[in-house]
C-alpha cells in the first residue's frame, strides 16, 4: 500500500486540526504546520508524499506558491494540492502551473478532498513506478547491447549467454504483457 502521509500547512489552528482529523479519519498519518516556513521545514524532514497547503499565509498572498515550489524543488514527485478560500483565475493558473497537483475552494468538500489527495497520491506512485521502469528498460537495453557485442565479436562462446541473449527479449515482452493485464 502506498504511503499515506500528508503534511498540512494551514494558518487558521480550527481549519488546520479539522484537516487533521478528516485525513485521520481516512487512514492518513498527519504532519502540521501553521506557515510556509515551518511547512517547509517539516516536509524536509519527514518526507510526506503528499502536501495540502493554504494559498495565503501570514498576509502574504501567494505563500502556498512559494512553499509549493520549494516543495517540488526538493522533491520533484510530492503531490501537493492548495487550497484558498479567495483566489481568482490567474492564482489558480499560477499554482498548477508551480506544480501543485490540484487548487481546491475553500470550504472544502470533504468527499472532494479525500479523492483529490487519493488520486494525487496514485499518480506520485505512477511517475515513480514509470521513472523506475524506464530505468530498468534502459538498463536491459544497454545489457543487450553489450552481449550483442560481444557476441558479434566472438567473445562469448559461453552456450547458455548466447542463448540467455535470446531469451532476455522474450521475458521482457512477456513482463510487458503482464503488466498490461494488471493495470
Amino acid at each position: 500500500m502506498a504511503q499515506r502521509d500528508v503534511l498540512i500547512v494551514e494558518e487558521e489552528l480550527q481549519v488546520r486540526e479539522l484537516l487533521s482529523q478528516i485525513f485521520l479519519g481516512a487512514g492518513y498519518k498527519c504532519q502540521l504546520a501553521s506557515n510556509g516556513s515551518e511547512g517547509l521545514e517539516v516536509f524536509r524532514r519527514a518526507r510526506p508524499p503528499l502536501v495540502v497547503t493554504d494559498l495565503g499565509m501570514q498576509g502574504v498572498r501567494d505563500a502556498g506558491i512559494t512553499l509549493l515550489k520549494h516543495v517540488r524543488q526538493e522533491d520533484p514527485d510530492a503531490a501537493v494540492i492548495v487550497a484558498s478560500g479567495m483566489a481568482d483565475m490567474k492564482t489558480m493558473i499560477a499554482s498548477l502551473k508551480a506544480g501543485a497537483y490540484a487548487f481546491l475552494m475553500k470550504p472544502i468538500n470533504v468527499d472532494e478532498l479525500l479523492i483529490t489527495a487519493d488520486r494525487a497520491l496514485e499518480r506520485r506512485r505512477l511517475l515513480i513506478e514509470r521513472r523506475q521502469y524506464q530505468m530498468t528498460l534502459e538498463a536491459l537495453g544497454s545489457a543487450l547491447e553489450v552481449t550483442k557485442a560481444e557476441l558479434c565479436a566472438g567473445t562469448h562462446s559461453d552456450p547458455a549467454i548466447v542463448a540467455s541473449f535470446f531469451k532476455a527479449p522474450e521475458a521482457l515482452l512477456e513482463e510487458v504483457r503482464r503488466k498490461r493485464v494488471e493495470a
